[in-house]
């Protein structure tokens, strides 16, 4: 799989003259695969400086996040243990809460877990963009002593919205039209534009990018069940 993704955003002066005057930033969050059907999806980072081209650019390691029951507060994932692995890995967390990364084959992490004296806990996934910090982009809660399958999926969705969220926060749905693109290890780049009258635009007539004009939940459109 290629190393890095990129996204590019066109915006023309009065898109950005008008985003400005109507306190807009560019929300952006990211799929994931997950054996738990009660994934959600966090706030993976907002821009909030335009310009005529507004570029995303992320890269793999990725990372998983864990913790003892719930790690969510005021609707902010709070992370406390982390562990950066090569896909395919299998992660056990251990009684001490530190984790013992077992390399492998594939295109997820397998979570394993030896804490006790809880009856569940939190992991999910953590990754950086534009050379930002590592932020966590989805969440899962699970029996304590049940096994999970988590891993990344290079499909983001992308809305302007007037919401002041921090990056990290559970966010349900957009407000806002927004859209999604679906990279992947043949087509690691797209290029689309967003104009403040018309809206969002495929500007190549990509597969990989799709318009959504109503509001979408994004577990629904962004998480896909795996064994």
């Amino acid at each position: 799989m290629p190393n890095t993704y990129e996204v590019s955003i066109s915006l023309d002066n009065e898109t950005i003259q008008q985003l400005y005057a109507g306190g807009y930033s560019l929300q952006i969050f990211k799929g994931a695969k997950s054996s738990q059907n009660n994934a959600l999806i966090a706030l993976w980072t907002t821009v909030k400086e335009f310009a005529n081209t507004i570029m995303l650019n992320w890269s793999v390691p990725y990372g998983i996040f864990y913790g003892e029951q719930t790690t969510i507060k005021n609707g902010v994932i709070e992370v406390y243990n982390t562990q950066a692995a090569p896909l395919g890995s299998v992660i056990t967390i251990l009684q001490d809460g530190t984790a013992n990364v077992v390399p492998g084959a594939g295109d997820s992490f397998t979570i394993q877990n030896e804490l006790s004296g809880f009856s569940e806990y939190s992991c999910g996934l953590i990754q950086s963009i534009n050379s930002g910090k590592p932020v966590p982009t989805c969440i899962i809660s699970s029996p304590i002593a049940a096994n999970n399958v988590i891993g990344p999926l290079e499909t983001l969705v992308l809305t302007f919205s007037k919401a002041n969220t921090q990056a990290g926060t559970i966010v349900e749905q957009t407000t806002t039209p927004s859209v999604t693109i679906m990279l992947s290890n043949k087509v690691n780049a797209v290029s689309l534009g967003f104009d403040i009258n018309d809206g969002w635009s495929n500007n190549n007539n990509s597969p990989n990018i799709t318009i959504n004009p109503l509001d979408i939940i994004l577990a629904q459109s962004l998480i896909v069940p795996v064994n």
